[in-house]
Formats: structure tokens, C-alpha cells, sequence
């Protein structure tokens, strides 16, 4: 894809805006957000979680800042 540079907005082609309603805008928003969650490589597991201590609560998010780095997904592993 070509980069293309303009020396004021108004030189931009409008090509891309979409109007409320749009099918086409929802379509775009989907495939905005998938491209997200597929190339995000942060999963957070849904809940609340309790700790003990500061301590606890640390060596728990460095675990899963580990499991996530390794393409574990976001299941921690509990002590």
C-alpha cells in the first residue's frame, strides 16, 4: 500500500467516511475490531480476583505477563 502525503486535509480524498446507518460503517467497525483482538497479544482472564498481599497480587500479574508473553493464553496459574 502506497503512502500518500497531503499538504492540508481538504487534498484527502472523503472516499472512506461512512454515514451513520452506513452498512458499509459497521462492516469497518467489525473488521477494525477484529483485526484488534487478533493481532493484540494481551488476554486478560474476566473476573475479580482477591489477594492476600501486595506480594501475592504481584507475583500473580508477573505471572500472567509471562504466560501471555509465551503464547500461553490468559489462564494464570494459580499458586
Amino acid at each position: 500500500m502506497p503512502v500518500r502525503k497531503y499538504r492540508s486535509i481538504y487534498e484527502m480524498p472523503d472516499e472512506t467516511w461512512r454515514e451513520p446507518g452506513d452498512p458499509l460503517l459497521y462492516r469497518a467497525i467489525r473488521e477494525v475490531w477484529d483485526f484488534g483482538r487478533r493481532t493484540s497479544g494481551r488476554r486478560y482472564r474476566p473476573g475479580v480476583y482477591r489477594f492476600r498481599s501486595i506480594e501475592e497480587m504481584d507475583v500473580a500479574q508477573s505471572d500472567w505477563g509471562r504466560a501471555t508473553a509465551a503464547g500461553d493464553g490468559c489462564e494464570p496459574q494459580r499458586p
